[in-house]
């Protein structure tokens, strides 16, 4: 058996096995999760702490539980890194804040070298022939920033792909400098062009698979065919944009009847608000659905969100949906001005912001040796954080008024603030503008740009926003006063 023929087989059978433990779970009280039942089920999201592992707001016990990543045994919960993406199979208490684990399952989206550095702007590289978009909530292991990383470099994503194919990372790992011998690919994604006369198929639209050599795992080769989801496995690199797959794996994901699950994810099919895929897994809606954070008509095509609910025969009948709007979210880096243990709360930039269970931890500073892969096992957490601290923060705010922080993470100290937000309103004969409740003026020699970062005039700038009422925008600058922020630079991010 080849190197990559006993961990494809691990992965296979691990994949079986998750499908196996929910049905055997089935008739031992399946949890609805939203109404704060309890009960044992499938949660799947992205780790967002530890000192046991936080996933979707859950505190998982891991003290009896199996590891297993990308089907091969693990031996602790230190392999596994804040931003990965897992499955976890065991039981969630009533309060649905706490369970225990039973099994934690890590499989990435996409394993291979970097082909190509994409954007200037540091938002998206290419690995093997796929677009990899970084955000503000992706977290890096191994590396700092994208300009570090060089044609070759052997990553680890995981993350979400959306119908286009391009993968939305929560996580990156540097795994090697360059391809080598042990090295072995590794693509999950939809099929497209398949040709049966030449054995090969398009996955994810852009990328050739040759698979005349390939062992198929899970379904036969007369099974294939378009729209499949696949997960290809290849010991060969990467050729002009060609890859000669070593195993084939259908994945399954069919749901068992009267398991509960909680999936974070992307609209991967959207019909309407009531008919609709989250990670390929039907979604039902009924009277008693509850939203957080939006409504029904929020519901669209790759629309990131989390499910809640009970299977039945068809589909995920969904107990409630939280949506997340990026059009909604705030990013900054800024001082921490007050820290309240008791609430779970910081003030930055004159806002108090809440620290909850959501919330994902990191130190991103230069001084945290981010060559240790196992630092992103420090269990952070708010007592870790000081006044005066220099943070980047990513938060949102709640259907109560509440900013609520998504990410929390100890950066280097900049002589200027960061504000990233949407624009609430401004007046261009005073060249001021409103964000996060912050008051931002201009000065003689503050720098405008425009949403492909070429500099442009204050009145070209103005002129946009007339445009783009509802634009992000971002500025760096300094604290002047009470939510008042002087610009030396504005830019516009992103328009509708």
């Amino acid at each position: 058996m080849s190197k990559l023929g006993y961990q494809l087989g691990r992965k296979f059978w691990n994949w079986l096995k998750v499908m196996l433990i929910v049905s055997l779970v089935t008739g031992c009280g399946a949890a609805q999760f939203a109404n704060g039942i309890g009960g044992t089920g499938i949660t799947m999201g992205h780790i967002t702490g530890f000192g046991s592992m936080y996933v979707n707001g859950i505190k998982f016990n891991t003290d009896d539980a199996l590891f297993t990543r990308d089907g091969v045994s693990s031996k602790q919960q230190s392999d596994f890194s804040t931003g990965e993406i897992v499955k976890i199979i065991g039981t969630v208490d009533q309060d649905n804040k706490t369970g225990i684990a039973t099994e934690v399952i890590f499989s990435d989206v996409l394993e291979g070298p970097v082909t190509a550095i994409l954007d200037a702007a540091d938002i998206q590289i290419e690995v093997l022939g796929q677009v990899v978009t970084i955000t503000e909530l992706t977290v890096l292991h191994g590396f700092k920033d994208l300009e570090e990383l060089e044609l070759d470099n052997m990553l680890e994503v995981s993350g979400f792909i959306d119908t286009e194919g391009k993968i939305t990372a929560s996580s990156i790992k540097l795994l090697e400098e360059e391809f080598n011998f042990s090295s072995i690919l590794d693509i999950e994604g939809n099929v497209s062009l398949l040709d049966a006369n030449n054995r090969t198929f398009q996955l994810n639209d852009n990328l050739t698979i040759d698979y005349s050599n390939a062992v198929f795992e899970g379904f036969s080769e007369a099974d294939l065919q378009n729209t499949q989801y696949l997960a290809v496995f290849s010991e060969q690199n990467i050729q002009n944009g060609r890859i000669i797959a070593h195993t084939l794996f259908a994945v399954d994901n069919t749901l068992e009847v009267g398991a509960s699950y909680e999936i974070e994810g992307l609209v991967t099919r959207f019909v309407s608000t009531t008919d609709f895929d989250i990670e390929g897994l039907a979604v039902s809606i009924n009277s008693d659905t509850v939203y957080k954070n939006g409504s029904s008509q929020d519901i669209k095509l790759n629309q990131r969100a989390i499910v809640t609910g009970i299977a039945d025969a068809n589909s995920i009948v969904a107990e409630q949906i939280t949506l997340f709007d990026s059009s909604k979210e705030v990013s900054l880096e800024a001082s921490i001005e007050a820290i309240d243990l008791t609430q779970g709360t910081i003030r930055i930039l004159g806002e108090t912001v809440l620290i909850d269970s959501f919330t994902l931890f990191s130190d991103d500073r230069s001084s945290n040796d981010s060559s240790n892969l196992s630092d992103s096992f420090l269990s952070l957490n708010l007592e870790q954080f000081s006044l005066g601290d220099f943070v980047f923060i990513n938060a949102y705010q709640n259907q109560q008024g509440k900013v609520v922080a998504t990410r929390l993470s100890k950066t280097d100290l900049f002589e200027s603030l960061y504000l990233s937000a949407q624009l609430e309103s401004f007046q261009a004969d005073l060249g001021i503008v409103m964000l996060f409740g912050q008051t931002v003026t201009r000065y003689t020699d503050t720098f405008y740009f425009d949403i492909e970062s070429n500099f442009i005039t204050q009145t070209e700038f103005f002129s946009l926003l007339q445009n783009n009422p509802k634009a992000i925008i971002d500025v760096t600058g300094t604290i002047t006063g009470n939510k008042a922020i002087l610009a030396d630079t504005l830019g516009i991010l992103e328009v509708e």
